[in-house]
């Protein structure tokens, strides 16, 4: 069955290829949808800075002054969003449905992680999308990218960890204190994930979290008030539940999470992402983009 399923995805491929051949977003060379030229004109960040006032800082962390006004850690940035065919590549990607460009850009957010030295003890999810915006466009660009830099960097992929409750405007649209509101609650923890630790694993994950040898992913937690439940698999790892908030949970108390989004620009959908996870029970939050706008 593998094998022939292989044989399809092979031959739908090879059609593609024949009828609608890769081409490179930016100068058009056929057989590649970014070719080594262009790619070289791709400007990478080497010195980081605060997202809040453009400081240096260590990996994109948010600097003494402006850390109390986020929940971020820090938000790494991949490369100049304005400088090279960067920007051409993530139009393509996100409104082109260009889908073939997810593990090129993620290749980029990839490099940026290993650059600063980011571990593999972190999970990586994304931005999610209101479902009537999903469906229009078939995909969340933020998702593929998540998964192609899990994989890449061999850390364990959450799908579906967060949801977007009610569709808003376009932040790109609005002013600061007019994105601020636009986004306000609109972000939670989603509970089937929260109350099931395997759920939003993909199969590889999933053999990783059910092996003993990766016990450690689902740490004890201690009951602190009394409506409490356990995952609805494995039944371990009580978590709380109070006033519609997750405080604690099986998949999250503890854990470093890495948010990806394609790009950035004030940083308040990462940062309001970033609150519902810190609430659910999360040690700390990053943004990854791979621009800021």
């Amino acid at each position: 069955m593998i094998e022939e399923q292989s044989l399809t995805m092979k031959a739908k491929d090879f059609l593609l290829d024949l009828f609608f051949p890769k081409k490179c977003v930016s100068c058009g060379k056929i057989d590649t949808f970014l070719c080594d030229k262009c790619l070289r004109k791709i400007v990478f960040i080497k010195s980081p800075v605060c997202l809040g006032c453009g400081r240096l800082s260590e990996n994109g962390k948010f600097c003494p002054r402006c850390r109390p006004k986020n929940h971020l850690k820090g938000v790494v940035i991949a490369a100049h969003f304005e400088e090279g065919p960067l920007k051409e590549l993530i139009h393509s990607f996100k409104y082109e449905s260009l889908k073939g460009l997810d593990q090129t850009l993620a290749n980029f957010l990839a490099a940026a992680l290993k650059r600063y030295n980011f571990k593999t003890d972190y999970l990586i999810s994304y931005v999610p999308l209101h479902r009537s915006r999903y469906h229009w466009r078939g995909y969340n660009q933020s998702e593929l990218l998540a998964k192609k830099t899990a994989e890449a960097m061999n850390m364990y992929f959450l799908k579906n960890l967060l949801r977007k409750k009610k569709k808003t405007k376009y932040q790109i649209q609005l002013k600061r204190k007019e994105r601020l509101l636009n986004l306000n609650g609109v972000f939670e923890v989603n509970k089937k994930v929260a109350l099931n630790c395997h759920s939003g694993l993909d199969p590889e994950s999933k053999n990783k979290i059910l092996n003993p040898a990766f016990a450690q992913l689902r740490p004890g937690g201690q009951v602190q008030n009394d409506k409490t439940v356990s995952c609805s698999s494995c039944h371990s790892d009580p978590i709380r539940i109070s006033q519609g908030k997750f405080h604690g949970g099986i998949f999250l108390k503890n854990k470093k999470i890495i948010i990806v989004d394609d790009v950035v620009t004030t940083g308040t959908t990462l940062n309001e992402c970033a609150k519902v996870l810190k609430e659910a029970g999360a040690k700390e939050v990053w943004g990854l983009v791979l621009g800021k706008h």
